[in-house]
This record gives structure tokens, C-alpha cells and sequence, in this order.
């Protein structure tokens, strides 16, 4: 079998010339990702098309709800230190930060703006001190600039940490891959499906690089053994599949878990939920789901991907004094949301995006009126009270396929 020898990062490294799939896809039998130890890491699914967030706990159960803008990059991580990861994301178009520090639905807990357009999230306790903090990637530069100071509705300012690490094209995650309560950054090359880390936040080469992937995988990292030190997963869009290895080495995956759908994005963390639905694949991927027919796979996508629906075919929201009550809801594409206004203040609701803004009014004879045809998550806000991204008097119109 031929080998080719290359120099990469400083590193020479062996290349073999396998086939891919015979190198990653060739999982033992019975590995399943629900035969961990307890207080591992597990993954989560995101669609971003809709920004539903897919969590699983140990059992392989499902947990799913709203959060975001449909096309945020989600990045999670224990924002607060009290032991439990909760959602964040990155908003490319404005480059602002949002994060939650529960697993609900619901709008940003703290906002602030900390990038340009075209950065890559990350996440990681860089200074060691319990706290996961906001980082990322500019591809553009290859450069890391990370946070040790929390997002508090404010901007960030300068980044306390920027090294120069990786190649043009290369993909960031981090983790703590040697297990020190720090947490480093990594690197995946596409066109290789190498990946390759660092121990210290600071430009050099890798300190180490392996094989794991393939163009098309969404590499990511997780503590699965619960050991303190994190080590590689990917999802495969082709497969609709997670990998877990257990070890910073090459070799097959230790375990697996299908569930999800081609277009959606991995996180992981201990997300500490109870009970959920049962996962499984999309219709998507007939070719290697591991449901028995289409029926129930299509039966258990319904319930696992879409936001359950909370109005009749009209759905009402009152405009309050200060709040909207009734302001997160979930209608199917078609049906229409009507705001009635009832508090003493003048008030409007104002798309996120400028879809609608219905000017400021107030009561008692005052409402508006909107159809929704297209499905999505449409946040919005009171020119007056609020403001985009969740602040203040804010809600959201989710919008589901029937």
C-alpha cells in the first residue's frame, strides 16, 4: 500500500492512501454512544435552517427547542461554571454574540459583539477558572482571539488572548486535549481530514496531528469518557451519524450515534437534561438509518425536529404594558399572528430583520396583523421597550412546516 510523506505544521506525518470510509466508517459492533460512562459529554444537533437545538442526554433522549435566528452558528459551552452547557451562537451578519444559561427556549440571557462577518465560533475556559468564554477563528488572518472575560451586554473590547495557528481553509474546534482544566484549540483540514492541536494558546506548530474525517465532516470534541480530557467527534452529513473517539490518536471510532439530518451543525457538553424523545434519522439518509421503515422514521423526524405548535389557526398576542404576553409562538406556515393592544403604553412590534414593523401604537382599539408563508423563527421587538437580538420587551414567531 503506498504511503506519501508529508511535512504539515512542522510535523512529518503518515498519510496513508486509504479510503476513507474504511478508515472511520468501520465502527465495532454495539458501540452505542448510550453505553458511556455517566458524566460524559454528549452531542447535540442544531438545524440551523430553523435554529432548533437537539440535545441528548446519556439515555440517547431528545430534548429540542427555539433558539436564535434561522442561519446562527451555534456554539456552546458552560457560560456561568455551575456544571451544565447551555446554548450560545454567532451572529456572522453583525457579529454579535447570544447565550442562554438554561436549556429552554427563550431569548438571549447576554448579547454582546465580539467579531467580524466572516470568524468562526469557539469556546473554551482559556484561563481555567470554570468559566467557558467566547473565542474565534478568522479565517481570513488564521489567527484565534479569545475571550477571558465574559459576554455582558456590552462589547468585548480587545481579545485578552491572539496567537496565529493553521492554514488557509482549515476549520477551528477546541477542547482540553491533555486534560489540564485549560481548554486548547484545534484545527481540521478538509482537504486532508487531518486534525491538529495545540497544548498552549500561543503560535507554533501542533503539538499534535492525526487522521480523522472525512472533506464533508463536521469535526468537534467532547470529555466521552469522563476523564477530563476531550477528544474527537464528527458528524457525517452523508451518514447522518456521529463518531466519538475516546483517545487523541488515529484509529476507528469507539462510538456512534445516528440521529439528525444532513444540513445540521454538532455541539457537545453535559446539558444535564432528564427524559426527552427517542432520537433518530432523518428520512434524509434512508441509506444508513437505523430505523426499520420509512413510516417511523418520518413519524419520529416530525416529532424530534419541529417546535410543537402552540395557536389555532389565528394566533393571538396581547401587547402589554412593558411585554408581550403570549410572545413566543409556534404556528404552522400559512396561519397568521395578530397583536392586540392592551396596556396603557404606546408600543409596536418591529421585525429583527424589517420584515413588519407596525409603527408605535396604543390602546384600546389598536392591533396588527401578519401572515406567515415561508417557514422560520422571525424574532421581533417594541420599537419603544426593546430591542433586536431579545432586549427587553421582545418575542419570536416560529414557523413550522404542517
Amino acid at each position: 500500500m503506498g504511503i506519501l510523506i508529508r511535512r504539515w505544521l512542522g510535523l512529518d506525518v503518515l498519510v496513508a492512501l486509504l479510503a476513507v470510509a474504511t478508515f472511520i466508517a468501520l465502527i465495532p459492533a454495539g458501540q452505542s454512544n448510550a453505553a458511556g460512562p455517566a458524566g460524559r459529554d454528549t452531542v447535540g444537533l442544531v438545524d440551523i435552517d430553523i435554529a432548533q437545538w437537539n440535545l441528548a442526554n446519556e439515555d440517547d433522549l431528545i430534548t429540542s427547542f427555539i433558539f436564535g435566528n434561522p442561519g446562527d452558528l451555534p456554539v456552546a459551552g458552560d457560560w456561568n461554571g455551575n456544571g451544565t452547557t447551555t446554548p450560545g451562537l454567532y451572529r456572522q451578519s453583525d457579529g454579535f454574540w447570544y447565550g442562554r444559561n438554561s436549556n429552554t427556549q427563550g431569548i438571549a440571557d447576554f448579547s454582546c459583539f465580539a467579531g467580524d462577518p466572516a470568524d468562526l465560533p469557539v469556546r473554551g475556559d482559556w484561563d481555567g477558572d470554570g468559566d467557558e468564554n467566547l473565542g474565534i477563528y478568522r479565517p481570513s488572518e488564521q489567527m484565534f482571539y479569545l475571550f477571558t472575560s465574559s459576554c455582558n451586554n456590552a462589547p468585548m473590547g480587545a481579545a485578552q488572548i491572539s496567537f496565529l495557528f493553521g492554514n488557509p481553509g482549515d476549520l477551528p474546534y477546541s477542547g482540553d486535549f491533555d486534560g489540564d482544566g485549560v481548554t486548547e484549540v484545534g484545527l481540521f483540514r478538509p482537504t486532508t481530514g487531518f486534525v491538529y492541536y495545540r497544548n498552549t494558546l500561543d503560535t507554533g506548530i501542533a503539538d499534535n496531528a492525526f487522521f480523522w474525517g472525512d472533506p464533508a465532516d463536521r469535526v468537534f470534541s467532547g470529555d466521552w469518557t469522563a476523564d477530563g480530557t476531550d477528544t474527537p467527534g464528527l458528524f457525517r452529513p452523508s451518514a447522518v451519524t456521529s463518531f466519538f473517539r475516546n483517545t487523541n490518536t488515529q484509529g476507528i471510532a469507539d462510538s456512534t450515534f445516528p440521529f439528525g439530518r444532513s444540513n445540521w451543525l454538532p455541539v457537545s457538553g453535559k446539558w444535564n437534561l432528564v427524559g426527552g424523545v427517542p432520537a433518530t434519522t432523518s428520512t434524509t439518509a434512508a441509506t444508513t438509518t437505523t430505523t426499520t421503515t420509512t413510516t417511523t422514521t418520518t413519524t419520529m423526524a416530525t416529532t424530534t425536529t419541529m417546535a410543537t405548535v402552540n395557536c389555532p389557526p389565528s394566533c393571538n398576542v396581547e401587547v402589554d404594558d412593558n411585554k408581550f404576553v403570549m410572545k413566543s409562538v409556534v404556528i404552522e406556515v400559512g396561519q397568521s399572528v395578530n397583536w392586540n393592544w392592551v396596556g396603557g403604553n404606546p408600543h409596536s412590534t418591529t421585525s429583527d430583520t424589517g420584515i413588519w414593523n407596525s409603527e408605535v401604537k396604543t390602546a384600546p382599539t389598536s392591533d396588527f396583523s401578519r401572515t406567515f408563508n415561508s417557514a422560520g423563527v422571525f424574532p421581533y421587538f417594541c420599537s419603544v421597550h426593546g430591542s433586536a437580538g431579545g432586549g427587553g420587551m421582545s418575542g419570536t414567531v416560529t414557523v413550522v412546516t404542517p
